[in-house]
Formats: structure tokens, sequence, C-alpha cells
């Protein structure tokens, strides 16, 4: 069996495909596309004077050929220019489909013009998991009026956004803002934008590690996730595991998972993004939030893995349960 990742930079599940196929591997294909919501994604790059003159495919084909020859690699040119043909193929030759969610799989068929139902019919839904919860021997702190945005420094992030709508709503003056991930090195001027707000309600922390994410999500109330596109956003599930009110990108398939469980924002809106944070804020100051719907939703390391199994034993027996 051979399990291939991704769909962004294609080159690696495509090679792999087709170099088992060439060389006459007898293998069943499992393929997790990790496919972002597509309209997001070509709005956040319209500037781009490749994807106005070529498209999102050439922009994505290009990008990955630049990478693969900055770190080494050998990106395949075809990957490059026909990066959309590419994907089809990897979607075509997989045997089993493994997505994160319904969404993801229907607007992945809407691009690539494939018909959802028997896209079903040979795919197994796998939901993004968390391992961390207030359970066991940890003992839930007392909560305090912070705002947690975590993830990496970054544009797509959207955390100019979020610092700027924070502090023009005068009815979060009661709360921080705590940044927690890392800066890139091609992002540091990005940082800096953020930084020449110089407000002392805004806290920077950087990486941090497992147990310092932990602590910081089960002091915090709020944790938002206002990208400009994602996928699943595991950092709300990780969040809401350890009783923060989630607020979350709208542009996303995160309705699928979150449901009523979390407030939604126009990453594009500073409105928007202020008004999702102040309700949130505001349940979190009425009640503590639900956290089983973490645990009872499926969305846990040991039924992902389950689920996992099940699809692989699925193509490898072409027995076993179907369900989705």
């Amino acid at each position: 069996m051979i399990h291939v990742f991704n769909s962004a930079r294609i080159y690696s599940a495509y090679h792999t495909i087709l170099r088992a196929k060439q060389l006459g591997v007898r293998a069943k294909i499992v393929y997790s596309p990790i496919w972002h919501p597509l309209h997001p994604v070509a709005k956040f790059y319209s500037s781009s004077f490749i994807v106005q003159r070529f498209g999102i495919a050439r922009y994505f084909g290009i990008k990955e050929l630049y990478y693969e020859r900055f770190r080494g690699g050998r990106a395949l040119i075809k990957a490059a220019m026909h990066w959309k043909s590419c994907l089809r193929y990897c979607f075509e030759q997989a045997d089993l489909i493994m997505p994160n969610s319904r969404a993801e799989l229907a607007d992945l068929c809407s691009y690539l013009d494939e018909d959802f139902s028997a896209a079903m019919d040979r795919s197994c839904i796998v939901k993004n998991a968390t391992n961390l919860s207030l359970q066991g021997s940890h003992q839930a702190p007392p909560k305090e009026k912070v705002v947690v945005c975590a993830g990496r420094v970054e544009p797509r992030k959207n955390q100019l956004n979020v610092a700027r709508a924070f502090l023009a709503d005068k009815r979060l003056s009661d709360y921080r803002l705590v940044f927690a991930g890392a800066v890139p090195n091609k992002h540091k001027s990005y940082f800096a934008d953020i930084q020449k707000l110089n407000s002392r309600r805004i806290v920077f922390l950087g990486h941090l590690d497992r147990e310092a994410i932990r602590d910081l999500f089960a002091r915090s109330s709020v944790c938002i996730l206002a990208s400009y596109f994602e996928t699943t956003g595991l950092v709300g599930l990780e969040a809401a595991a350890l009783g923060c009110h989630v607020v979350m990108t709208a542009n996303s398939y995160n309705d699928e998972y979150y449901g009523e469980n979390a407030c939604y924002c126009d990453p594009y809106s500073l409105e928007s993004i202020s008004e999702a944070i102040f309700a949130a804020t505001r349940l979190a100051e009425a009640s503590p939030p639900k956290t089983d719907w973490v645990t009872n939703g499926g969305f846990t390391w040991p039924v992902a893995a389950a689920h996992t199994e099940r699809g692989y034993a699925r193509i490898v027996s072409r027995v076993g349960s179907t369900d989705n």
C-alpha cells in the first residue's frame, strides 16, 4: 500500500504514484488531498500576476517548482505546467481517497468536474483530531481574559487584521490578545507590521512546545483562527477541548466540524472579526464552553486511527464497512 498526501504541492504525490506504476509495483494507492477551498484560495492570491494571467493552477505549479528547486529537489516541469492534470492523475489513480471532511471532497470534485457520489463510494472520511483535553490528571486552571491566536505568523493566517480588529473594539478593552507561533524569516516584515501597532494589550510568545500551548489554551477564554483560507482548523479543536470558546474563519470547511460550537468571521472584514471575538467573549463570561463535543464527535486520534485502519482494510481485502 502507498499512502500519499497533499494537493497544493502535488509533485511528491504525483511522482510517487507515477514511479510505482512505471515500476509495476502492485500496491493499493491511498490519497489524502488536504485540499483547501478553492474560491478563498484564488481570492487570496488574486493580486499575483500569474494568477491574473494564467489562473490558480499555474500559480501553484510554478510555486511548487520554485520550492522543489530551492530545497534541491527534482521537480518535473509537468508538475509546474500541468498542475491540475497531475492533481487529477492522483485523484483518478487512488484506490481510496481519504479527505478530512465531506465538504473538502465536494470542493475538490467540483474543481475536477468529478462526480461526488462516485467519489464518496471510494472514499473514507478521516476527521482531523487532537489529543489535548482537560481530562485525566490535569486540573483546569482559572480562565483569564485572554484571546489567543495560535499558529505560524504569516499573511495567510491574518494576524494583522486580528490585531487591528481587537484593538479597534473598545468592548474588548479588558482583554489581552496573545499570539503564539513561530515567525518564518520571509515573514519578518509582516510580523513587524503587527508590532508597529504598539499595544501593551498584545503579547507575542513565539513558538511554544505542546505542554506550553496546552497550558495557554487552558487559561485562555477565546481562541481565534481568522485565516484567509483553511481546511478544518485543527487549532480550534485543540483549544475547544481545553475549554476555549472559538472563533473560526468562514473561508474553510469549519462548519462541518464546529457547527454551532463556534463563532465565525469574514477574514477580510475587521468588523466581522471584532464582532465574532466579542460574541465569543460574552459566551465565555456567561458560561463555560462545552468540551464533550470534541470527543463525542470523534475528533480524537484513536478514532482517526481506527477510521484510517478501516479504510486500509477496505481496499486491501475488498471487504469491510463502507460507512463514510
